[in-house]
């Protein structure tokens, strides 16, 4: 539905003007900065099922150094602004120990254009590799493709867009849609009480 200025949903257009919410009404801002802050001061418990200490650890590091050594608290709460504040939900990228990084050429599926090829980045390792790291993407920079071995497109602030394979990325949203049509996109805490904080 269409109400007051906010874009219809789902688009990109409605998420920009969602994150934007905190910068329009002060008690929702301090709402969004106490859930995320919470959030991110929580502890957290890795178990393994081997009750491998190895295992266990790599974990552990794994979410103390998120965002390529920022660390946990900046990660989970880059996160929790997302997933309050964007439909679209939040997005994680997984580093591989043997990532490789190729450039290929695809038809470019933003015109309609028989001869239209577009550049992008896909990233080859095992899906099997040990995980090197954890990164928090940029939900507004991110489309939901539809397609299950690819199911994300990330456009990057510099540099041709990536596309990342199924076990390459975590995406999950708030109140997910069951429409097919929507591929997983919610319907946020800024959405829900939109009328409410404008």
């Amino acid at each position: 539905p269409g109400y007051s200025d906010l874009p219809y949903y789902w688009s990109w257009q409605r998420d920009v003007a969602l994150t934007a919410t905190i910068h329009r009404e002060d008690m929702w801002a301090g709402a969004v900065a106490r859930t995320a802050t919470k959030f991110a001061a929580h502890g957290f418990t890795i178990r393994d099922s081997k009750d491998s200490t190895q295992r266990v650890n790599a974990a552990q590091k794994l979410l103390k150094q998120a965002d390529g050594g920022e660390g946990w608290v900046k990660f989970a709460i880059k996160v929790m602004q997302d997933l309050l504040t964007t439909d679209n939900g939040i997005f994680i990228r997984i580093r591989r120990a043997d990532d490789e990084t190729v450039a290929i050429r695809t038809k470019d599926a933003y015109t309609n254009a028989q001869q239209s090829f577009d550049e992008v980045r896909l990233t080859r390792s095992s899906p099997g590799a040990r995980i090197s790291g954890l990164y928090h993407l940029d939900s507004l920079r991110c489309i939901r493709t539809g397609n299950l071995t690819y199911p994300v497109r990330y456009q990057p602030v510099m540099g041709s867009p990536q596309l990342l394979r199924w076990d390459q990325v975590l995406s999950y949203s708030d109140q997910t849609s069951p429409r097919a049509e929507l591929l997983g996109v919610g319907f946020c805490a800024a959405s829900r009480a939109y009328r409410t904080i404008t």
